[in-house]
């Protein structure tokens, strides 16, 4: 039986607009016509007319003495302001040759400089150290925390590797107000943990501006985690009805080649196991329902009290299935820094991650690598590469995890868990033989393997002529490929009768047939935007505009057969 399932879904001609604008900037320059000044000697015998004293200087970084562009100049007490220019240089008319001067920078400490005369200044700014709690991530930007506004959570990377986890959404249970988790799955490979903002469905997630989910990203990769909450998402529209998570990797600093090796083994151990009765209990309840029904017992106290001292033996069959941990390994690499013009971080990490069953048929294995570039051409532009992979197998027996279960609770602890012949056992019930199940080399095998590709390129443009005016043009894109090869067996079951040696046919189980199933995904999602932010003062104005575009494909495809000539 084959199917054969296209479908294309392609949001064309939707691309639809952003626009978020935080202010209106209108720059108004006012030329004032007056009488020929005249001009007078100060106490110091500097030259100022009856308009102001005339500063003119330079700025420079106090670490490396290079000029700084764009550092903002305003006079104390007043509105008038200006700007240092390409090379740092700044001339501002002051009102007296007492009055001070308050230079402003990004990332810098701000400095008031009293002018005391002097008509030419050499300022040096002190660089201000920024951490990851300093500045919060928010949509299509980032700000200080101190001029947040909005309903904003964040993770710093320092509390994300602080524990082994092979999901990176169960790093955040406890860690986000307002974030409801729920895990209803420990399997290897399983989705990790459900999230929920505020009790609403699922949120908006986007890695590195790439609509994704970020369950399978290496948490070293992780530089922080954001969730914004009501008017904070509303940004992004109708799509962060819900809420968004705005994951944030890894990017390159200045400096010399930092290399990172984390290696660790863990181990997994479920928080709660069903403790199942021995036969001597399975016997006395099943005695005790027989009596409670006004029916005769079937089961004697003599058979129960041999099953109690030993002398007939009693099963496990949770035992039989389930060790009592999974353990779990992970390791990763990463190289980190770069120089005044290009910055680097590169990673690559492998994740594997076994079941508790004892058969050791279900597993999980992760590769990634991770590429994030930043390069400046010039003094205005810049340009970047983020490029991100990942290759998961998932391999499993083909039995669900439902009929294993199943099969488990009706399980009888007076049956063998294993035949001398090691054919499948009976478990008292039906066709059920759990350890059997649980058996790739029995059941079949189910491999599935997800490949994933996603990435960002794009470049900024600081527009001469306005300070603190930048364009932006990117392009997000993601590509998937997963495919599932499903073989599924059928097998006989058999009690083994110890006193005549023989086995008893119990009846077969499943139906030999063969699957194979396809999925790919094709999503791309340019956007340009232009960016104003510039700090006057004690003030600071900021507005975004943006306009983006989606397009997404999609195609499947599924074929199967029953009794393959071959398995």
């Amino acid at each position: 039986m084959v199917n054969n399932m296209e479908s294309q879904k392609s949001i064309k001609n939707v691309g639809y607009i952003l626009v978020s604008m935080l202010a209106l900037i209108l720059l108004t320059q006012i030329n004032v016509q007056a009488q020929p000044a005249s001009s007078s000697l100060n106490e110091t015998g500097l030259e100022y007319n009856n308009e102001g004293f005339r500063v003119t200087g330079t700025v420079r970084d106090a670490t490396d003495n290079e000029t700084l562009p764009g550092v903002n100049i305003v006079l104390k007490g007043t509105t008038t302001g200006t700007a240092s220019d390409i090379n740092g240089n700044f001339s501002i008319l002051a009102n007296s040759p007492t009055d001070t001067l308050i230079f402003s920078y990004l990332g810098y400490v701000t400095l008031e400089v009293p002018i005391e005369n002097r008509d030419n200044l050499d300022i040096a700014l002190q660089s201000r150290v920024i951490t990851g709690d300093d500045i919060i991530v928010i949509g299509y930007g980032s700000v200080s925390r101190e001029d947040l506004t909005g309903s904003v959570s964040q993770v710093s990377s320092r509390d994300l590797t602080r524990i082994s986890v092979a999901n990176a959404t169960e790093l955040l249970p406890g860690r986000v107000p307002g974030l409801m988790t729920k895990t209803t799955t420990g399997l290897p490979g399983s989705g990790g943990a459900t999230l929920r903002i505020r009790g609403y469905d699922n949120p908006l997630v986007l890695v590195d501006g790439v609509e994704m989910p970020f369950n399978r990203i290496d948490p070293d990769d992780i530089e922080s985690i954001s969730v914004l909450k009501d008017a904070s998402a509303a940004i992004y529209g109708a799509r962060a009805g819900n809420g968004v998570i705005l994951v944030t990797t890894k990017s390159g600093t200045k400096g010399a080649p930092r290399i990172n090796i984390r290696s660790n083994f863990s181990v997994e151990q479920p928080t709660q196991l069903v403790t199942p009765v021995n036969a001597a209990q399975y016997l006395e309840l099943f005695r005790e329902g027989e009596i409670n029904s006004g029916l005769n017992p079937t089961v004697s106290l003599d058979e129960i009290e041999r099953y109690r001292s030993g002398e007939l033996e009693s099963y496990d069959w949770y035992d039989a299935v389930f060790r009592p941990w999974a353990p779990q390994r992970q390791v990763s690499a990463s190289l980190r820094g770069g120089s005044e013009d290009i910055r680097y971080f590169l990673s690559a990490g492998f994740l594997n991650q076994e079941s508790a069953f004892r058969s050791g048929d279900y597993n999980f294995s992760r590769y990634n690598v991770r590429s994030n570039i930043d390069a400046d051409i010039n003094e205005r532009l810049g340009v970047f590469l983020n490029l991100s992979g990942r290759i998961e197998n998932v391999d499993r027996t083909s039995e669900s995890m439902g009929e294993i279960f199943g099969s488990l609770m009706r399980a009888q602890p007076f049956f063998n868990p294993s035949n001398p012949d090691g054919s499948p056992a009976y478990a008292g019930f039906g066709n059920n033989s759990p350890v059997a199940e649980s058996m790739s080399d029995v059941r079949g095998l189910t491999e599935t393997v997800n490949e994933r590709v996603e990435g960002a390129i794009g470049t900024t443009y600081q527009i001469p002529g306005v300070i603190g005016l930048e364009a932006e043009a990117r392009m997000n894109f993601r590509i998937i490929n997963n495919e599932v090869w499903a073989n599924n067996k059928s097998f006989e079951v058999f009690e083994y009768d110890a006193d005549n040696d023989e086995y008893i046919f119990r009846g077969g189980r499943g139906i030999n047939r063969v699957t194979r199933s396809e999925f790919r995904d094709r999503w791309i999602n340019p956007s340009i935007a232009l960016r104003y932010d510039r700090i006057f003062g004690d003030h600071s104005i900021a507005g975004l505009a943006l306009a983006e575009y989606i397009d997404q494909y999609r195609r499947g495809f599924d074929a199967s057969r029953l009794d393959p000539l071959s398995p």
